[in-house]
């Protein structure tokens, strides 16, 4: 949506293609053109590139992973994107897709370009800092999140008194918060959970990069977690002001780390 307003303020043409059931009804308010697309209708999204004779694109917002399972009905062009990424692993598949559309002569840009006031910058950005215990976690953790990425299972961990709770898998981040919690709570000391959130290793920067905002802290606050780790320029922040002051009422520290600082 802010990628979609920035674009909008600085006189850009906006063609949205949105992913039917996952797009919001918003964006259509802000579009000049509006597309929605069915999961696999890979055909028909280079089509449309080509037919508003697009320039330049973004990859912006995301797709819940547990929808890529089921009734899934990918077209020819899909198939073929398919059999050249040799896997169904997001990431995989989302740099074939870039390369395809490159191809044919369309730039494909970082939404940060749009972003940059949500671009994550080295720093604590809360009011209360870690406690040594939650700085231990946070450096267990970063390496499993970036052992988990290299495989592209997921973005995030939970990790507890040194012991890893949770890792993001197809039920995304949010939901991976929640179960932590659960877990968490069950235990007989009741120890503090850190998220620690991070850019897999071999992602390309311009797709999908891990993004926090407001649900972030309401999913974390729900399951009791005490900080969140996420890494500096890597990181977008959805509505960075919001952002902050839920995390300072819920005293939750947050604090972005430079990967030379664990």
């Amino acid at each position: 949506m802010k990628f979609a307003k920035n674009a909008k303020n600085k006189g850009i043409e906006i063609v949205i293609i949105g992913v039917k059931g996952e797009a919001s009804e918003e964006l259509k308010e802000l579009a000049d053109k509006w597309y929605e697309l069915k999961i696999g209708e890979f055909g028909k999204f280079l089509k449309i590139l080509k037919n508003e004779k697009v320039t330049q694109m973004a990859f912006a917002g995301g797709i819940r992973r547990i929808n890529l399972f089921g009734n899934v009905k990918i077209d020819a062009k899909g198939l073929l994107i398919l059999a050249k990424a040799k896997t169904i692993r997001d990431d995989v598949i989302l740099r074939v897709i870039a390369n395809e559309v490159e191809k044919s002569g369309i730039k494909v840009l970082s939404p940060t370009v749009l972003l940059k006031d949500c671009v994550a910058k080295q720093g604590l950005i809360t009011n209360r800092d870690f406690t040594q215990e939650e700085l231990n976690d946070v450096k267990f953790g970063w390496n499993v999140a970036k052992e988990i990425g290299k495989f592209d299972i997921g973005q995030g961990v939970v990790v507890a008194d040194g012991l890893v709770v949770a890792v993001e898998a197809v039920e995304g981040t949010d939901n991976m918060i929640l179960r932590a919690g659960k877990l968490i709570q069950k235990s007989a000391n009741s120890p503090k959970g850190v998220l620690v959130k991070l850019v897999k290793p071999q992602q390309d920067l311009r797709l999908d990069l891990p993004t926090v905002g407001p649900k972030t802290i309401e999913s974390m606050k729900e399951a009791k977690l005490s900080a969140l780790a996420i890494e500096a320029q890597k990181t977008v922040i959805i509505d960075p002001i919001t952002f902050q002051k839920m995390a300072n009422e819920a005293k939750i520290a947050v604090r972005v780390f430079n990967k030379d600082e664990i």
